[in-house]
């Protein structure tokens, strides 16, 4: 399905602890090659089209506050009026 959608990047969540992820990330990824398991606290960042493709930000979550220390509107993609 994501293949068909032209996806640029799967994300595979909430998979049952009775699989192990990195069995379930390698079938998947024979199908579609880019494709992650993001853990707690990871972030996945999707810039518009002209802007490149998604990525995954590990641990993203827990040092947002240190990047939107300087930013007013608490958003890390607010632009400075600077």
């Amino acid at each position: 399905m994501a293949a068909e959608a032209h996806v640029k990047m799967l994300a595979l969540v909430h998979i049952s602890a009775r699989y192990h992820v990195g069995k379930v990330l390698e079938e998947a990824r024979e199908v579609f090659p880019d494709c992650v398991a993001p853990r707690d606290f990871d972030q996945i960042v999707v810039p518009l089209p002209e802007k490149g493709a998604p990525r995954l930000i590990q641990d993203g979550a827990r040092h947002r506050g240190e990047a939107d220390a300087g930013n007013d509107s608490g958003r890390s993609d607010a632009v400075s009026s600077q």
